[in-house]
């Protein structure tokens, strides 16, 4: 971590973490920002106050996409960036949440996929039940017309 003294304040700049739990990160980060804060107050015998984030913190997310994006053009928006800033074209996303969205991603895709399968196999299901009703109706209405053949036989018999 790296500390900068400013005149009323201090700074401390945490390392890169990893993982994918953006939510995880920050807490982990700020853990070690507040852990590093009472190490200086009772080293220096310093009261310091309570801690807050000094700027938005910034989620940098390897991306192949911004990787290719970012060797020609810079984009930026309130919530997220892609640029070549750690010298990889990389996605710098700006609200944890979305963060975390975005790592799911795959992971959301692939359910998908999966539920799409199983719902084209009821379908193929469903299909091959109704043409297996329509058959069997055909043959029940087959049968009806013979039915009404025979009773009319049986009336000009009778007649």
């Amino acid at each position: 971590m790296t500390v900068r003294k400013n005149t009323g304040s201090l700074e401390i700049f945490c390392d890169v973490v990893y993982g994918r739990d953006s939510y995880g990160l920050l807490f982990d980060a700020f853990y070690e920002a507040c852990w590093l804060a009472h190490v200086l107050e009772e080293k220096f015998d310093m009261r310091l106050g309570r801690p807050s984030l000094s700027r938005k913190p910034h989620f940098a997310v390897s991306d192949p996409l911004a990787r290719l994006v970012g060797r020609y053009f810079e984009f930026s928006s309130d919530v997220a960036k892609v640029d070549e800033s750690e010298g990889l074209g990389e996605l710098d996303i700006l609200d944890p949440q979305l963060a975390y969205d975005y790592l799911l991603m795959p992971s959301r895709v692939e359910h998908m996929e999966e539920r799409l399968e199983r719902l084209e196999k009821i379908q193929e299901h469903q299909i091959m039940v109704m043409e297996t009703f329509a058959k069997a109706m055909e043959e029940h209405r087959a049968m009806i017309n013979e039915i009404r053949e025979l009773v009319d036989q049986l009336k000009r018999l009778r007649s």
